[in-house]
């Protein structure tokens, strides 16, 4: 049986995801502060019973999940703090990160499910503030990564911190079986940032070929991934069509392939598009 293909005009309708804007230094914060009040408005209507439901991160209940952004939150909060967080040196074999997380969540064994709400409040909007300031030499600082990536700490900062609580209140949405609040113009960009950096992932592997990525729902729209250059006038091979939170629990690596193959309707040239989505990950 031939895959079907893609259609010209879902083709000419793709927005070239090389052209997406980079995040400005205005929406860095509008951004981070409008996903810190949906996160506490969100945790607002937990009740006792779901506070040990399970996630997505396997290791985490709702609760180490909630502990985790307390503690993110209360890093930038003071030097003290982020020093005694981050200037550690982690165990051969561990990564910086998992050594962080798990200090965030032992910190706050002892406390209550509404004083992790509350600590989420009373930092969130210095953090965001201290976040901005960081000066511009430690913003240029690239890091190497355990998987050979490097993580420029500026981008850390203005991008991923962000990502970060927005994945997380997904997280905390699926585990407790609430709707997330979706709007365009403020998940939409974080989404549009994801596939800003998806396609900086694959073009480079695509050489001169393309397809196309079309997430539904709000936070969704119609990518083209893919040289631009290259691809200017061609058709591309074929598309990826996808919920878009469920692809972005794909691309955080909360789906394997596996399952989220059947979550993902493809046309085109199948076996081209699915080596594309298997190389899918990117930071959250």
């Amino acid at each position: 049986m031939i895959a079907p293909t893609l259609s010209h005009e879902a083709a000419a309708s793709s927005i070239d995801a090389a052209h997406i804007e980079p995040i400005t230094r205005a929406e860095v914060d509008s951004l981070a502060l409008e996903e810190w009040k949906r996160l506490l408005a969100f945790l607002e209507t937990l009740d006792a019973d779901d506070w040990n439901q399970a996630t997505m991160c396997t290791a985490w209940n709702v609760r180490d999940m909630v502990a985790h952004q307390a503690g993110a939150y209360a890093a930038y909060a003071s030097f003290k703090e982020f020093r005694r967080q981050y200037l550690n040196i982690p165990p051969k074999g561990r990564l910086p990160e998992d050594v962080i997380n798990e200090i965030q969540i032992a910190d706050r064994q002892h406390k209550t499910n509404a004083e992790l709400i509350s600590e989420i409040q009373q930092h969130g909007a210095r953090t965001i503030a201290n976040r901005h300031r960081v000066p511009f030499f430690l913003r240029a600082i690239t890091l190497p990564r355990s998987d050979g990536t490097k993580l420029n700490i500026g981008y850390l900062l203005d991008v991923i911190y962000a990502r970060d609580t927005w994945m997380h209140r997904s997280d905390l949405a699926r585990a407790t079986h609430r709707e997330m609040k979706l709007t365009r113009e403020h998940d939409g960009r974080i989404v549009e940032l994801v596939m800003r950096d998806v396609n900086e992932l694959l073009a480079p592997k695509l050489g001169s070929d393309s397809l196309v990525i079309e997430l539904t729902g709000i936070a969704g729209n119609t990518w083209r991934i893919g040289d631009s250059h290259a691809s200017h006038g061609m058709t591309p091979r074929g598309t990826i069509q996808m919920d878009a939170l469920d692809f972005n629990v794909y691309a955080s690596g909360r789906f394997t392939f596996e399952q989220a193959r059947p979550k993902a309707i493809i046309t085109g040239e199948r076996t081209f598009v699915e080596n594309a989505l298997k190389q899918i990950s990117i930071l959250y």
